[in-house]
C-alpha cells in the first residue's frame, strides 16, 4: 500500500514541478549508470588478472611418479604478487567432458609466494574419481591418460 502512496506523491510532485523533477530523476539515472559502470570495469579487471595467472597440470614426468604423478606448472603474470592460489584439479577423457577425477569440494592450495613473473613446478597427487564414477573407472582410465585441468582458481594478492 506503500507504493501506491509513493506513485501519487511522485505524480504530484512531477505535475507541480515538472523540470525539477525531470532533473533529478535523470541525475539519478546517470548516478546510477556511473555506479554499474564502475563495477563492470572492477569485475573485469579482476577478471583479467585472473586469467594471467595459469596453472597447467600434465602427467608422463620422470621427477613426478608415484603418488604425487601429477606435475603442476603456476606462472604469475599478472602485475602482482600472489599470496595464496586455490584451484580444483579434474581429470578428463579425451574428447568428454565429465570429468573421471576430480577434488570436488576438496580445493588443493599453495601458500608460496609468488612476485610478478615466477613460475612454480611442484609435484602433486591426484585426486580421487569424481562423486558418481564406477570404482572399476580408476583401473579402466588411469591416471595417466587423462587430460588435466586446475578450474575454479582462486588468487589471494598480497596488500
Amino acid at each position: 500500500m506503500a507504493w501506491v502512496i509513493g506513485i501519487g506523491i511522485a505524480l504530484a510532485l512531477l505535475l507541480k514541478f515538472p523540470k525539477p523533477v525531470i532533473s533529478l530523476v535523470v541525475l539519478i539515472g546517470i548516478g546510477f549508470g556511473a555506479i554499474l559502470l564502475y563495477e563492470e570495469w572492477e569485475t573485469s579487471a579482476k577478471r583479467d588478472q585472473k586469467a594471467r595467472f595459469t596453472i597447467s597440470a600434465t602427467t608422463g614426468e620422470k621427477r613426478c611418479d608415484g603418488e604425487y604423478s601429477i606435475r603442476i606448472v603456476m606462472r604469475n603474470g599478472t602485475g602482482r604478487t600472489v599470496d595464496k592460489v586455490t584451484f580444483t584439479l579434474k581429470g578428463y577423457r579425451e574428447g568428454y567432458s565429465t570429468p573421471i577425477y576430480s577434488s570436488g569440494y576438496r580445493h588443493y592450495s599453495s601458500d608460496k609466494i609468488m612476485k610478478n613473473k615466477d613460475v612454480m613446478e611442484s609435484c602433486w597427487n591426484p585426486p580421487a574419481l569424481d562423486r558418481g564414477q564406477p570404482k572399476t573407472y580408476s583401473d579402466k582410465f588411469p591416471i595417466s591418460v587423462m587430460l588435466w585441468k586446475a578450474e575454479d582458481k582462486s588468487l589471494k594478492f598480497a596488500d
